[in-house]
């Protein structure tokens, strides 16, 4: 089964009118471990796990990007970065997660959204599993979306409507 995720990084108010940048990355470009016998792999595709650094560009934000291939029960732990928002996708099976000792059991198409805290565990008791695992500073900034767009005020929204229909935001 194919599995593909789009996701977007949040810029703060000072880079939310910058060119666009738009990163595709191929499975061989992404950094990727194994993390047991039975088959369980990690994929960084941003930060850092397992002595792995993810191919994203550097963004403010400063995100981690991985998924997780569990074929065993064997747990995967990660140091989130201090202060960072964090959540995990489980998009096949399910899978434990927490810290030890305090874990919740967490159910295919599932997001949980992680307290706060820097270590994460995880682990597939009724195996197989696969876990997307985000984690970004906060901005700590307004907030303002329409459509496609997202920033930081209705004048910024109002001026990326009138870039499109100019068709600037076609330039890249």
């Amino acid at each position: 089964m194919l599995h593909g995720f789009q996701l977007w990084v949040n810029l703060p108010a000072s880079e939310k009118m910058c060119p666009p940048f738009y990163q595709d990355l191929s499975p061989a470009q992404l950094a990727e471990a194994s993390l047991s016998s039975a088959g369980s792999r990690v994929r960084v595709i941003a930060g850092n796990a397992s002595g792995l650094g993810g191919p994203l560009r550097d963004r403010p934000t400063d995100p981690s990007l991985m998924t997780l291939d569990l074929e065993d029960d064997a747990p995967f732990e990660l140091e989130l970065p201090a202060g960072h928002t964090a959540f995990a996708f489980v998009y096949r099976g399910s899978a434990d997660l927490g810290a030890e000792g305090a874990t919740t059991k967490v159910s295919e198409g599932t997001l949980a959204v992680l307290d706060a805290g820097n270590r994460l565990r995880v682990r597939a008791p009724e195996r197989p599993a696969g876990v997307l695992i985000a984690a970004g500073r906060p901005l700590h900034e307004p907030i303002v979306q329409r459509g496609p767009f997202v920033m930081s005020t209705d004048e910024e929204i109002e001026r990326a409507f009138a870039d499109y229909r100019a068709g600037v935001l076609d330039r890249g």
